[in-house]
C-alpha cells in the first residue's frame, strides 16, 4: 500500500496532469474526482460535486489515475480549422440574444467494402453567447449497444484567451435507457460533460458511431439536415464510398424550392457552396446564403485512396443558415429544413427478412393450447385472438429503432407476456398466421415519433400527397428499414381492408390512432416490398360531442346534466383513466367541471365503463353552479353560456414562418340547452357566427323555443322559454403552408369571439 502511495506521489510531482481520478475505498466504496495531495498519511480528494474527502491512507485500497492531455494553448494545436474558426469568432460580432452558435460542422460517412464495416464521424464546433447556452457543455450521443459503439475522439473547451481544456475521462457516462425493462434494454446513451465552459467559450468536439455490418436491419443509411435551433455557420456532409458503389441520394431545401427535389445522377461532388468557411476570409469579404437550385448546381468529381482502397466522395456544403425560430405549431424539421436522405437499393434483402421472420415463428404446445381456448365457442376468431393479445400481453413503450428490427420469438413474448411496438403486433401475427387469416406486417412510423432519431418516410409529403421524382417514380429506391418505428397489421377480409394497431390495451379493433394514419408504410411479404398510404378515418369519426341539458331557477343558480360522447383517438385518450381509483375519478370530474365554471359543484356522475373496448366512450355527469346569472334588479337577468369559454391565445402570433402542424383534426361538437325561469323571456342573444375554409370550420347559433309545461303545485299550464346553443368546430386536416396558418386562425378567432358575450333576460 505505501508503495503504491508513494509511486503516485511521484507521479503526481514530477507530471502536470488534468487527471480524471477514482479512489477505491476497502469498504468496496469508490469515487470519481481528483486527487489533490498524499501528505502525512492523509489523501485529499475533490469529487465532480465540490465535496472536499479527507481519507486515511489505510482505508484507501487503491488510486487510479486516468492521464488525459496537458492544458494547452490554441496556437500550440497542429488544427487550422478550429484555429481560425476560434479566432474568426473572436473577430466577429455575433448577436448574444441566442444561447450559442454553431461554427462548423462535418459529418463524414465511410465504409469499409473488405468487412463491410462502416462509421458516421461528426465533428461540430459551437461558441457559447450566454448563460443559457452553458448547457451545451452536456452532450448525450445515442446507440444501440448490440449492434453499434460510439467513440469519442476528442472534447475541448477554448476560452476567450486561447487556452484549451480537455475532457476527463470519468466526465464520460455509458447509460442504459430502458434499464427497467430488462428484455428490450438495447438503447444507451454515451453522456459527457465538459469543464472550463463560460460565455464566449468555444466548444470542439468530434464522436464517432461504429457499424459492425451492412444488413437490411443495420442499413447504411445517410440523413442529414442543414439547420439547427440556433444559427449554423457551415455544415458539411460527406459520403465517402467505394469506387463503383451504387449510391442513391436526394437533396431537399423545403423553403427555397419545390418541396421535393431529387438528384439522381450518384457519382458526382455536389457543392451546394464553395466557400470554405474554415480557410482565413478577410474581414470584410461576404459570405453567401446559397439556395438550392434544380439547375447550376456545381458537380466535380473528387476521389481519394487508402491502401488498396479508391473511393469517391459525394461532398455537400451549406453556409449561413438561420435558427429556428420557436413558434406555435411548428412542424417536425422534416417540413421545413434542408436535407439529404440518401442510400442503396431499398428493394433488395426483404424478401430474405421477411422469410427469416416466417422462420421464427415456431408455435409451442402452450401457444396452441391458447388458441384452442380463445376460439373455443367464440363466434368472432379475428376480435377475440386481437382482445386476448392487447389485453393479456403487456405492452412495453419501446420503438423498434430503440431495440431492433429482429422480432422476439413468440414463444418468448408469451413467456414473458410483453411485447414493444415490434413483439406485441409480431405475436398478433403469429396467431392470425397459424389460422391461415390473411394478414401482413406494415412498418409505419408515428407523426409523433422525433424526427432527429428515425427519419420519417420520404412517401408521403407535407400535405399527404405521394412524392415522386423528378421523372415521375415514387422516391423509395433508398428505402430502408431504419426509417421505420412502429409495425401495424393489415387483414384483407372479403368485405374490407383492416388496420391494427395492438400496442396499449385501450386501442380497439379496427382503430388506428391518428399518429398512425395518413403516413407512409412498408407492407412487407414474401416478394419484397411494397409501400402504400394508411388511410385516415372521416373528419365525423374523430372527436367529441358535448350535450350539456341546464335548468336555470328564478335565483340564478344552474343545475348542469352533462354528457361526453368521444370517438376515435379521443376515445382512445380518454381509456387512459380507467385505472384511476375512486378517489382519483372524483377529482379527475371536478377538474372536468371546473373547467365549465370554477364555482361548480359535482353533485353525482356515471363514469363509464372503460375496460370494454367494444362499448363507446359515453360519460354522464351532474352538477350546479349557484348564483350563476347576475341579476339587475326584479326584471332582468345576466348570463352566459356554459362551457363556452373559448380562447384564441395559442394564434396569438399574426403570421407564421413555416409550415403549419397540429397534433389532431377531427369534429366538435356542442350543444346546450337552458331551461329559463317561468316568466323570464330572451332580450338580447349574441348573432350566430359561420366561418368556413378547406382548412377548418366554425358554425354556431342560437335559438329560443317556447315548451308547454305543467306547474306541479298549482296545476296551471303555461310555457318556458328555452335558450339552445349549437356550434360545430371541424378541423379537417393537421398540416399545411404558412398561409393555412390565417385560417386557422381566423376560425379559432371567430369561435373565441363568443367567449364573454351574455345573454340577456328579461320578466315578460
Amino acid at each position: 500500500m505505501r508503495m503504491i502511495l508513494k509511486t503516485l506521489f511521484i507521479i503526481l510531482v514530477l507530471v502536470n496532469i488534468c487527471a480524471a481520478d477514482i479512489i477505491y475505498l476497502n469498504s468496496g466504496e469508490e469515487y470519481d474526482g481528483r486527487l489533490l495531495s498524499i501528505e502525512n498519511g492523509i489523501i485529499e480528494f475533490e469529487l465532480f460535486s465540490g465535496e472536499l474527502l479527507d481519507l486515511n491512507k489505510d482505508d484507501v485500497n487503491k488510486i487510479q489515475i486516468e492521464e488525459t492531455p496537458e492544458t494547452a494553448s490554441i496556437k500550440d494545436l497542429n488544427d487550422t480549422l478550429i484555429f481560425n474558426l476560434w479566432k474568426r469568432s473572436r473577430d466577429e460580432e455575433i448577436e448574444s440574444d441566442i444561447p450559442y452558435i454553431n461554427l462548423y460542422e462535418e459529418v463524414e460517412y465511410t465504409i469499409n467494402p473488405v468487412d463491410f464495416t462502416w462509421y458516421k464521424r461528426t465533428r461540430k464546433v459551437q461558441k457559447i453567447l450566454n448563460d443559457v447556452g452553458i448547457g451545451i457543455s452536456n452532450k448525450v450521443f445515442y446507440f444501440l449497444s448490440n449492434d453499434e459503439n460510439v467513440k469519442l475522439n476528442f472534447a475541448r473547451v477554448i476560452d476567450e484567451e486561447g487556452m484549451v481544456e480537455y475532457i476527463r475521462e470519468s466526465a464520460i457516462k455509458d447509460e442504459a435507457i430502458n434499464y427497467d425493462i430488462p428484455e428490450y434494454d438495447n438503447l444507451h446513451r454515451k453522456k459527457i460533460a465538459l469543464r472550463g465552459t463560460g460565455i464566449g467559450s468555444v466548444i470542439d468536439y468530434e464522436i464517432v458511431h461504429y457499424y459492425p455490418r451492412i444488413s437490411l436491419t443495420s442499413p447504411f443509411f445517410v440523413h442529414e439536415y442543414f439547420r439547427e435551433n440556433e444559427p449554423l455557420k457551415k455544415k458539411v456532409v460527406k459520403v465517402r464510398l467505394p469506387s463503383g458503389w451504387e449510391f442513391k441520394y436526394s437533396v431537399r431545401n423545403w423553403e427555397y424550392d419545390s418541396p421535393y427535389f431529387y438528384i439522381d445522377t450518384a457519382k458526382v461532388t455536389v457543392y451546394i457552396d464553395d466557400i470554405d468557411y474554415s480557410d482565413n476570409l478577410k474581414p470584410d469579404q461576404p459570405i453567401r446564403t446559397v439556395k438550392v437550385k434544380r439547375d447550376g448546381i456545381e458537380k466535380r468529381n473528387r476521389k481519394s485512396s487508402e491502401g488498396l482502397i479508391e473511393y469517391d466522395i459525394y461532398n455537400l456544403v451549406v453556409v449561413n443558415q438561420d435558427r429556428i425560430e420557436d413558434e406555435p405549431f411548428i412542424p417536425p424539421k422534416l417540413y421545413f429544413c434542408p436535407s439529404v436522405i440518401g442510400g442503396f437499393d431499398g428493394g433488395k434483402g426483404f424478401g430474405e427478412y421477411y422469410k427469416s421472420i416466417l422462420d421464427s415463428i415456431i408455435y409451442t404446445n402452450d401457444i396452441k393450447d391458447l388458441l384452442n381456448v380463445i376460439l373455443k365457442n367464440k363466434a368472432d376468431t379475428l376480435l377475440e385472438i386481437y382482445n386476448y393479445v392487447i389485453k393479456e400481453i403487456k405492452f412495453k413503450d419501446v420503438n423498434i429503432p430503440d431495440y431492433s428490427y429482429t422480432p422476439k420469438s413468440l414463444s418468448q413474448i408469451f413467456k414473458n407476456k410483453s411485447g414493444n411496438y415490434l413483439g406485441k403486433p409480431f405475436f398478433l401475427y403469429g396467431l392470425y398466421k397459424y389460422l391461415d387469416i390473411p394478414v401482413e406486417l406494415v412498418f409505419i412510423q408515428s407523426r409523433n415519433t422525433p424526427v432527429d432519431m428515425v427519419y420519417r418516410n420520404p412517401l408521403i409529403g407535407p400535405s399527404g400527397d405521394q412524392v415522386t421524382s423528378i421523372d415521375g417514380r415514387i422516391g423509395w429506391f433508398y428505402l430502408t428499414l431504419r426509417q421505420f418505428s412502429e409495425v401495424i397489421l393489415r387483414i384483407r377480409t372479403e368485405e374490407s381492408i383492416i388496420y391494427l394497431a395492438p400496442f396499449e390495451d385501450r386501442i380497439p379493433f379496427g382503430v388506428i390512432p391518428q399518429e398512425y394514419q395518413q403516413v407512409g408504410g412498408l407492407r412487407i411479404n414474401e416478394y419484397g416490398r411494397e409501400p402504400i398510404l394508411i388511410p385516415g378515418s372521416p373528419v365525423e369519426e374523430e372527436g367529441e360531442k358535448r350535450t350539456l341539458k341546464a335548468i336555470l331557477d328564478i335565483e340564478g343558480n344552474l343545475r348542469i346534466n352533462e354528457t361526453l360522447e368521444l370517438s376515435g383517438t379521443d376515445a382512445i385518450q380518454f381509456r387512459r383513466y380507467k385505472d384511476l381509483n375512486d378517489e382519483e375519478i372524483y377529482n379527475f370530474v371536478e377538474e372536468m367541471v371546473h373547467e365549465i365554471h370554477p364555482n361548480a359543484i359535482v353533485e353525482n356522475f356515471a363514469f363509464p365503463i372503460l375496460d370494454d373496448l367494444k362499448i363507446p366512450v359515453y360519460f354522464n355527469f351532474n352538477y350546479r353552479i349557484d348564483n350563476y346569472a347576475l341579476k339587475a334588479g326584479d326584471d332582468y337577468m345576466l348570463l352566459d353560456l356554459p362551457g363556452v369559454n373559448y380562447s384564441a391565445y395559442e394564434v396569438g402570433r399574426e403570421g407564421k414562418s413555416y409550415q403549419f402542424f397540429i397534433k389532431k383534426f377531427g369534429q366538435y361538437k356542442k350543444s346546450v340547452q337552458i331551461v329559463l325561469p317561468a316568466g323570464y323571456e330572451v332580450y338580447y342573444k349574441p348573432d350566430a357566427i359561420e366561418y368556413r375554409s378547406d382548412l377548418a370550420d366554425y358554425r354556431a347559433k342560437i335559438d329560443v323555443r317556447r315548451n308547454p309545461y305543467i306547474d306541479e303545485v298549482s296545476n296551471e299550464r303555461g310555457e318556458l322559454n328555452i335558450v339552445i346553443f349549437e356550434d360545430t368546430f371541424e378541423l379537417k386536416r393537421r398540416q399545411g403552408t404558412a398561409e393555412d396558418y390565417q385560417k386557422y386562425r381566423d376560425c379559432i378567432t371567430k369561435k373565441a369571439g363568443l367567449t364573454g358575450k351574455s345573454i340577456v333576460l328579461i320578466r315578460e
